[in-house]
């Protein structure tokens, strides 16, 4: 008699049901599957530019499928001839996100940005404009923490971007 209450008392997947989640006075899951964040991040491309601040956000389209956009903001540059660089690169993606069990989750997804950088020398000036294709991949831990990596190209270079954030995901 106790083993068929016991059995009766969880669905097939072990989990309470809605009405005994109410009287056990434990929460209901979220639906972990919408990726919705709102964040900020820090990295680098171990090149030009040297230091990149990132904000960004990722809105649901539908279970599992996002959309993101957001800005690189680009500090310093690696050559010794090179007085001053700075650089601003909006950009937006699509991609998945496949969560883990309870919080986080692994996503990836390909986009397009466009990257305006000054170059400043001794005496001198130039301007760089750079339209390139991203893929981007990563990790966010807790709801709170992203790592992620970007490959960029213009079809006719590659660079890279590796970061390390914080997001609030909704």
């Amino acid at each position: 008699m106790l083993v068929i209450f016991v059995l009766s008392s969880f669905s097939i997947f072990g989990a309470l049901t809605d009405d005994q989640r109410i009287i056990a006075d434990e929460p209901a899951p979220a639906d972990n599957r919408r990726f919705q964040t709102l964040g900020f991040s820090l990295g680098t491309t171990f090149a030009d530019p040297l230091i990149i601040a990132s904000i960004h956000g990722t809105f649901p389209i539908a279970q599992n499928v996002f959309f993101e956009i957001g800005c690189d903001f680009g500090f310093r540059s690696i050559y010794e001839d090179v007085t001053g660089y700075n650089s601003i690169h909006p950009f937006a993606h699509i991609g998945l996100f496949m969560p883990f069990r309870k919080r986080g989750g692994f996503f990836a997804g390909a986009g397009g940005g466009y990257k305006i950088a000054l170059y400043e020398f001794d005496g001198a000036s130039t301007n760089v404009n750079v339209f390139g294709f991203n893929v981007t991949a990563g990790f966010n831990f807790w709801d709170r923490i992203n790592i992620s990596y970007t490959l960029r190209t213009n079809f006719t270079s590659a660079s890279n971007k590796l970061a390390l954030g914080f997001v609030h995901r909704f």
